[in-house]
């Protein structure tokens, strides 16, 4: 992903791909030009979104979300009886 870079300021969708090493911050746009030039860094990048693809999709997290879904229900349903 390609973000502005805002030094001073917490974004967790960046710290969430800076962990992941995904993401492509600049702070000017010739920066951004010379990053996306950068063919070492972009295969890099698109290798790591590759390898990790899987952590990105619904089905990773189906269970969770299907499970965590399940309990808001059933709480719901107990307090509208």
């Amino acid at each position: 992903m390609i973000q502005k870079r805002n030094e001073g300021h917490l974004f967790a969708q960046r710290s969430y791909l800076q962990s992941y090493d995904i993401d492509i911050c600049y702070d000017n746009i010739s920066e951004l030009v010379d990053q996306l030039k950068d063919r070492k860094l972009l295969e890099r990048k698109i290798a790591n979104v590759l390898e990790r693809r899987h952590n990105f999709c619904f089905e990773a997290h189906e269970k969770e979300l299907t499970a965590f879904f399940r309990h808001i229900i059933s709480k719901t349903a107990k307090h509208s009886e």
